[in-house]
């Protein structure tokens, strides 16, 4: 049997910081995952005491998702909702349950995809999908999670709606008040870029960090920060010595002359 934990967060729908340990009466809890080969059993905790608060058993292999290896994610920003993955195949299910494990659904998805993220208040999940099996072509689309269905379209920065993303995600970090999720990919057909979703109205840009397209080598170095202020984002990488400003211009992200 497969044991891990999450907590829940208090920004964004990323792991980005943990919760201070508090009563499960306040709404911070934690949560605990036990599988084996046919079911999965997910727990919240008092994070002071580790007492069970609430179980629930699900038929089936899930997770916590996971985008950057190591980070694991999959709880809404308001703590409304919790979100495992599951196996993929020629479909995806993914398991959906609320705060206290009072009830659950599982979503199937036909074809190949991956958690992405989470709105904010825990009703759309965004995830990726694989376009054609060994190509490494995806897109974003957006999951109703009322109802299972995906969003008709893909979520795509409008001035590239034809060109499907590309590349290994390797940063990640997201704005304080749970609006975006900022991602930073390498390895795609036109270099390291940063996909910006805002998680809260599903729309998303891309910002090639290289603007020439240029073929220098591209290392998995990169990291992103983005300042106090939340209106400026760096993406830098120590092995080549590029760094790319990214600033909140309006409400949406743009690559900083």
């Amino acid at each position: 049997m497969r044991r891990s934990s999450i907590p829940l967060v208090a920004s964004l729908a990323v792991a980005l910081a943990l919760v201070a340990p508090a009563a499960a009466s306040e709404g911070r809890l934690l949560y605990d995952v036990a599988s084996t080969p046919s079911s999965t059993t997910l727990r919240a905790l008092d994070p002071a005491t580790r007492a069970e608060v609430r179980s629930l058993r699900l038929d089936g292999r899930f997770r916590f998702p996971s985008v950057i290896p190591g980070r694991r994610e999959g709880v809404s920003f308001d703590r409304s909702t919790v979100v495992l993955a599951g196996e993929v195949g020629t479909t995806t299910r993914f398991a959906v349950a609320d705060r206290l494990l009072r009830s659950s659904r599982i979503i199937e998805l036909p074809g190949r995809f991956a958690y992405d993220a989470l709105s904010p208040n825990g009703r759309t999940l965004y995830v990726i999908e694989q376009l054609k099996a060994g190509d490494g072509l995806y897109r974003v689309r957006g999951v109703n999670l009322a109802t299972g269905r995906l969003w008709a379209r893909p979520i795509a920065d409008k001035s590239r709606l034809a060109e499907p993303m590309s590349g290994v995600p390797v940063a990640r970090v997201g704005s304080r008040d749970g609006t975006w999720v900022f991602t930073l990919y390498r390895g795609g057909k036109h270099g390291p870029f940063v996909h910006a979703l805002n998680v809260a109205g599903g729309l998303a840009a891309c910002l090639d960090l290289r603007g020439d397209h240029s073929s220098r080598p591209d290392d998995g170095s990169w990291t992103l920060k983005l300042a106090a202020s939340q209106k400026l984002l760096r993406a830098v990488n120590p092995a080549s010595g590029e760094a790319v400003s990214i600033a909140m211009i309006d409400g949406w992200p743009q690559i900083a002359g």
